[in-house]
């Protein structure tokens, strides 16, 4: 592989997937872990209003104090099975509560394996103002195994340069386009084969 082609693939993959991970999931700053632990069919909302589950557990909401001086914020989940536990694939919903309105849903699937841990992250996203957010985590289903579940806040998420991003996959493409024509060249080229 020529140099030139060596260049244009770290310089590619430090510009699009490495620069783009580091944003996404590794900038900002976490503050305290919190543990979710309770499971149950329903739950009664810090402004009394009640929480049902029909199609499984929910958690017990979590109130969550945010501000537009902590954007951007990731929400991130963490989950661990027991050591004796059987590897299993689960599901939930993830809805983050502005009141009654949900600024944002996600559905997570994780697949677990005994006795390592696993993330997701929900956003980043923005917050609108400051106040008491709900966030509500609710099982897709009934489960066989339950996991530790963790919920961490990250704040100063960095927003990754969109342009900066596609600079770096062009690179990839453009090293790969080439390395493809070298090869192609040199096939041609040997004895025995036509142009």
């Amino acid at each position: 592989m020529k140099p030139r082609v060596v260049l244009l693939m770290v310089l590619g993959i430090i510009l699009g997937p490495v620069y783009y991970g580091y944003c996404v999931y590794f900038s900002g700053r976490g503050g305290e872990t919190i543990a979710m632990s309770d499971r149950a069919e329903r739950w009664v909302a810090p402004d009394g209003a009640i929480l049902r589950f029909t199609g499984g557990l929910g958690y017990k909401p979590v109130s969550l104090a945010l501000a537009p001086e902590m954007n951007r914020v990731s929400l991130r989940l963490g989950f661990e099975l027991p050591a004796q536990s059987q590897a299993v694939e689960l599901q939930y919903q993830a809805t983050l509560f502005e009141r009654e309105h949900a600024l944002l849903q996600r559905p997570i699937r994780v697949a677990l394996a005994p006795g390592r841990a696993q993330s997701a992250d929900i956003g980043p996203l923005e917050i609108p103002y400051a106040g008491d957010y709900l966030f509500v985590l609710e099982e897709v289903g009934r489960f066989t195994a339950v996991p530790g579940v963790s919920l961490l806040v990250v704040e100063k998420v960095q927003a990754p340069n969109m342009p900066v991003v596609w600079t770096g996959l062009t690179l990839l493409v453009v090293a790969l386009v080439i390395q493809l024509h070298a090869l192609w060249t040199a096939q041609a080229g040997r004895p025995g084969r036509r142009p």
